[in-house]
């Protein structure tokens, strides 16, 4: 059972976990609201602060973890939570995009903006607890 663990902590594991995570995302958020593959549809209605509170909140546990898979997958590399976080920013920008040409969705400046704060505000955390872990290391 230890063997197996740790044979899906390797880097080819890693990597596939986030391809999954990104591709589950893509579905979601380039999905029709109405008649989803992916989850439950968009609660109907007009905008109100508690529909917009629930969407929100996907696009925060989503790109939040989406920025740890990928840190997670790519620790090594130099710059990893700056990539991490420059690639959140792409994909969020390129599917908010990319939901103007699904029927029934629209972009959103706003969740752009969410994708990439709540991804560095995850980066902050991951970087700041490294440095933290140092210092206590190093005593």
């Amino acid at each position: 059972m230890a063997g197996m663990i740790e044979t899906l902590k390797q880097p080819m594991f890693r990597r596939f976990y986030i391809i999954i995570w990104m591709i589950l995302i893509t579905v979601t958020l380039l999905q029709s609201s109405g008649r989803p593959i992916v989850g439950p549809p968009a609660p109907p209605g007009p905008p109100s602060n508690s529909r917009e509170l629930f969407l929100t909140s996907g696009h925060v546990v989503a790109f939040g973890i989406m920025l740890f898979l990928l840190w997670w997958a790519m620790r090594n590399a130099p710059r990893v939570l700056l990539v991490s976080w420059i690639i959140c920013c792409l994909f969020g920008g390129l599917t908010e995009l990319l939901q103007r040409l699904v029927p029934d969705r629209e972009s959103s400046f706003g969740d752009f903006a969410v994708d990439c704060i709540v991804s560095g505000i995850v980066a902050l955390i991951i970087y700041w607890r490294g440095r933290f872990s140092g210092v206590i290391h190093k005593l």
